[in-house]
């Protein structure tokens, strides 16, 4: 899953302790997100070198950082929620016609090109799984320390990998509480492993994943944000982070007087919910306002968050569409808003002004803003561990002749 990016260079820029080159604690275990890593076959590369760059170094890694049970996981599609088809169709549009493969074709000697429309057919990237999973032992051996390797798939069967030396055994076991994305993978199994975990995950909704699960000692590994020069890489402690992005929304709570209607762990909810307002796989975020000027809205926003949009740690659709759409929307085009009201006030002052056509025509409908409030509770469910079916009305998804569409188109 994806989020907007600025969401990560916000919270280095309020947090920047908590991003650092190298860990800060060295990891009993380790979480590596596979799927991601299955787009990373460079032109010319044969599969030896992809297994061995994208998936043995991965491992090496960790483990010579000092883990001793390592979890490899990729998605089961079976059981990603149905409203993912909406960004995965968009997806495949942007890789073109994708490659030509069906169950029982034979596995192809050298990598296809190009590899985007190849990773497009979920079938043919099934049988890349299945190729890394049946291949992966024979590379193992070249990691020199004793470790396991648990390979979270599909199905009901966990594959462990137990490596001594050079030898590897392979076993298979059940996969407990199985879970669909790789991402939402993490959540459970960083409950289940030790204290210590290091991370492999560029994606960036892996860091409010990790603050929604409260698990303590969790380091992520993810690309710099942009900006920054030297290493590609950094790791960020979500302990620090946590810690400091609680500080921020608390200062702003105190600054608003709002403290008394608090819950626990509300930072992180408050945080959410900005977040799947600015767009993530499950949400279309706020046309013509960025992550950035939402953040800078905070002081506005998380009062309005805390003492009349949440209720039970949910959202009130209709509540929350008209207060934070319209608090959102009057302060980034203040210069043209003349009313701030309410909705209807704001956009209909916005779509008077002297803004070109196309900016007026993009501003969302209050449909859509209910949507998009519905979308934040999925989310809000989905990141903390918990299994919403998607397709409940109360999520902002609907099917239209089997195809999953927003709710208000």
């Amino acid at each position: 899953m994806t989020i907007e990016r600025q969401w990560i260079e916000i919270m280095k820029n309020e947090v920047p302790e908590a991003f650092a080159d190298e860990m800060q604690f060295e990891p009993t275990s380790g979480f590596i997100d596979a799927q991601i890593k299955l787009m990373g076959l460079s032109e010319g590369m044969t599969w030896d070198q992809f297994l061995f760059r994208q998936f043995v170094l991965p491992v090496d890694a960790i483990v010579t950082r000092g883990a001793t049970t390592v979890v490899l996981a990729f998605d089961d599609y079976a059981l990603v929620p149905r409203a993912k088809a909406i960004t995965q169709a968009k997806r495949r549009l942007a890789c073109g016609e994708p490659l030509a493969y069906e169950e029982g074709d034979p596995f192809p000697d050298t990598p296809p090109s190009p590899w985007a429309s190849a990773m497009a057919n979920r079938t043919f990237k099934s049988a890349v799984v299945q190729w890394i999973v049946q291949n992966l032992p024979s590379k193992l051996g070249l990691v020199e320390r004793e470790f396991t390797l648990l390979v979270d798939w599909k199905g009901d069967v966990l594959t462990r990998m137990t490596v001594v030396g050079r030898q590897v055994t392979v076993s298979c076991e059940p996969r407990q509480e199985p879970e669909g994305e790789a991402d939402i993978k993490f959540a459970r199994w960083s409950r289940r492993l030790p204290e210590g975990l290091a991370v492999d995950a560029i994606d960036g909704d892996f860091v409010p994943i990790a603050l929604a699960t409260h698990t303590p000692r969790v380091s992520i590994l993810r690309y710099k944000v942009l900006g920054d020069k030297g290493r590609d890489y950094e790791w960020v402690d979500i302990d620090k982070l946590q810690a400091g992005m609680c500080c921020c929304l608390m200062s702003i709570a105190k600054l608003r007087g709002v403290t008394s209607h608090v819950w626990e762990n509300w930072h992180v909810d408050c945080l959410i919910a900005l977040i799947a307002l600015s767009g993530t796989d499950y949400s279309r975020g706020t046309p013509q306002v960025g992550a950035r000027k939402v953040w800078a809205m905070a002081n506005r926003l998380v009062p309005i968050l805390v003492e009349e949009c949440f209720v039970n740690r949910r959202l009130v659709p209709e509540v929350a569409a008209e207060r934070l759409f319209a608090e959102i929307y009057a302060g980034a085009f203040s210069k043209h808003c003349v009313s701030t009201s309410c909705f209807d006030a704001v956009m209909g002052s916005i779509k008077a002004s002297k803004l070109s056509d196309r900016t007026k025509a993009s501003l969302p409908s209050f449909g859509r803003a209910v949507c998009t409030i519905k979308n934040a509770n999925f989310i809000l469910e989905y990141w903390n561990g918990h299994r919403p079916d998607s397709m409940k009305p109360q999520y902002g998804f609907k099917d239209v002749d089997g195809r999953v569409v927003w709710d208000d188109e």
